[in-house]
């Protein structure tokens, strides 16, 4: 149980003690009743449960991470696309004006000159009565406007064309990497929260420890004051006792201020400040890694770790997009169905609307486009060698990496081990030296020594259950197989009695 202690700046000494005593029953009953509320799932404010879904609604970096990942489901309907109909259907109406020097003939309706064609030879008169009655007309210069109305819709479908079905492919391996690239977020957020919320704890324990140590220092110092004002001890004792205490206050303003950072840090991924947090119990288990051989995690890892898998996906991607543009030089076939309307008013518009049906293949044959294409299969070709080639890396780092974890987990159970059996020797050698100090046969030296390397076995031995704990999630990582049950299996080791505040 790990509590800090408030100080109230207030002059009445009794009434502080009072209402903090207040306070105090008032917390455990409100704490009580909070329990007692959610027993079944041990679901209070302050556990790594409610740590991580308090980071999946406020995260940041894992907010980004699934809007990375909804935009890139949309990549293989974009794929898709070119396989698939289009149609596409467009109006236009506009206003026209026409103008022309040519000789133009205009029909209207008008009524025989008979008195005026007469005065022409016989020729000429039967020109100029059938002109006349049909209303044919000539002029020189024709200036007019008139307005135009054009409706077009096209259905195409691709029958060949093999670069569209590759960019199918291409876009169906991408989309698959963004879901393996999502589930690695999903570990990563993991990580990064039971990193953070474990780091409070470590400092929170350092916190602790270096109370304590300030404390047993203090008690040291007052200790030697007397034997020195005794004569049983020397001024140097004295001196050395001083300064070991003004070392350890400032171990202790250090320590106080590294836990304000790690809430902090903490608080940045749960966008949540909150300084009741759950401690871990003791009993947690500290085992070896299983299966127990490195090769063993190893050949889970080339199987699943999700950088692994993303990379090879990046291969698929690369290799459909250099199949892609090669295809580009080949001919393409494609069905086609179009309707066209148009309908003239006014001026040249006295000609009926038409319509227009087509049905039919199209056939294009890309002989040359600058180099375009050329360039383009050069530069997949290169790039799909780029992604084979950090596979081959991402293959060599996941089989070092799940290695050195494995090593690093094995350490960590060692170091564990040792520091408890450390705890054991450090405590009696001070219990030893204290008493050999008091019987005049050490220095103060060595007995600040001696309780100096007590804490630290005790202060080891907690950063050793937080190591291996991050670190064996870590290990499950690189093995591709960590999932949230592995947090909420731990959270169940959290220590409900007490809270750090």
């Amino acid at each position: 149980m790990i509590i800090t202690k408030r100080k109230y700046n207030d002059n009445n000494r009794y009434r502080n003690r009072v209402e903090m005593k207040f306070f105090i029953k008032f917390k455990w009953i409100l704490f009580a009743c909070m329990l007692s509320g959610s027993v079944g799932e041990h679901a209070l404010a302050g556990d790594l449960k409610q740590s991580y879904e308090r980071a999946k609604e406020n995260d940041p970096q894992w907010a980004a991470a699934r809007s990375v990942y909804l935009a890139d489901q949309q990549t293989e309907k974009r794929g898709r696309a070119g396989m698939l109909p289009r149609l596409m259907v467009s109006a236009r109406k506009a206003k026209n004006t026409y103008e022309s020097d040519a000789e133009q003939v205009r029909f209207e309706q008008g009524t025989p000159d008979v008195e005026g064609c007469l005065t022409n030879d016989f020729a000429n008169a039967i020109s100029c009565l059938l002109e006349s009655s049909v209303g044919l007309q000539k002029t020189d210069n024709v200036d007019e406007s008139f307005q135009s109305t054009e409706y077009v819709a096209t259905l195409s479908q691709s029958v060949l064309e093999m670069e569209n079905y590759y960019d199918w492919q291409r876009a169906k391996a991408l989309t698959t990497k963004s879901e393996v690239e999502y589930t690695l977020a999903a570990q990563d957020l993991i990580i990064r929260v039971a990193s953070a919320y474990f780091d409070v704890l470590r400092s929170a324990d350092d916190l602790r420890f270096a109370e304590q140590e300030e404390a047993a220092i203090r008690k040291q110092l007052r200790l030697v004051k007397r034997r020195y004002e005794q004569g049983l001890d020397r001024e140097k004792g004295l001196y050395d006792a001083k300064a070991a205490s003004d070392n350890q206050r400032a171990h202790l303003a250090v320590a106080s201020s590294a836990l304000q950072i790690k809430y902090r840090s903490l608080a940045a991924i749960t966008g949540v400040y909150d300084t009741d947090i759950i401690p871990l119990s003791e009993d947690i288990p500290i085992e070896l890694p299983m299966p127990a051989t490195g090769a063993e995690w190893v050949q889970q890892a080339l199987a699943h770790n999700a950088n692994l898998v993303s990379a090879r996906f990046s291969v698929d991607a690369a290799e459909n997009d250099y199949k892609a543009k090669r295809s580009a030089h080949l001919p393409t076939i494609t069905l086609y169905a179009n309707y066209n309307e148009r309908d003239f008013v006014g001026g040249q518009g006295d000609f009926p609307a038409s319509k227009t049906t087509s049905i039919g293949l199209e056939l294009q044959i890309p002989i040359y486009q600058g180099g375009y294409v050329s360039a383009s299969r050069k530069y997949a070709l290169f790039r799909h060698q780029e992604a084979k080639d950090r596979l081959t890396q991402q293959r060599w780092n996941v089989e070092s990496g799940t290695l050195n974890m494995h090593l690093t987990v094995t350490a960590d159970v060692q170091r564990h081990n040792a520091f408890q059996r450390s705890i054991e020797s450090s405590t009696n050698a001070y219990r030893s030296t204290k008493k050999s100090y008091q019987d005049g046969a050490s220095q103060i030296n060595d007995l600040l020594r001696a309780q100096q390397d007590m804490y630290r076995s005790q202060r080891e031995l907690v950063h050793a259950r937080y190591d291996y704990i991050v670190d064996s999630l870590k290990l499950k990582q690189a093995a591709g197989i960590l999932r949230e049950n592995d947090l909420i299996s731990l959270n169940k080791w959290m220590e409900y009695t007490g809270a750090i505040e």
